[in-house]
């Protein structure tokens, strides 16, 4: 898929910052939650052809996924949700949540995902210009 080890974070960087410029845009009209849904849609798609390039081609990241206390806290969270899921009341419902708010485990574990890989980017002047274009 990629030709060399460096082109992979090159792609990866993209696709971060198709996520973050193009998400907001997005609306599909004609239907239910014009707004939400094809916003989520377009976000698991992007994150999990990141995720596959980064598995195809490990090589292109020399990091440790859980080395930072955050990523630790982030990824007791999504177990404990999955606990409380198995537990609750209606477990689809707790895995993908309600098309109005996108807030299943389904989406916490695409976030917590796009965490990881963007933490995997160590360039500061990537980090500088994508919360520049975020906050814009």
């Amino acid at each position: 898929m990629f030709s060399s080890a460096s082109q992979l974070p090159r792609a990866s960087s993209i696709g971060i910052w198709a996520v973050v410029l193009l998400t907001p845009l997005l609306f599909i009209p004609g239907i239910i939650h014009i707004y939400t849904v094809p916003k989520a849609v377009f976000f698991f798609v992007i994150v999990d052809l990141l995720a596959l390039a980064v598995i195809i081609r490990n090589s292109g990241f020399q990091y440790s996924w859980f080395k930072s206390p955050l990523a630790q806290l982030l990824a007791l969270q999504i177990i404990l949700m999955l606990l409380s899921a198995v537990f609750g009341e209606s477990l689809l419902r707790s895995i993908f949540g309600t098309s109005t708010r996108m807030t299943g485990i389904l989406m916490s574990l695409h976030l917590f995902l796009f965490f990881l890989l963007c933490s995997a980017l160590q360039a500061r002047d990537l980090w500088i210009s994508i919360l520049r274009a975020s906050l814009l």
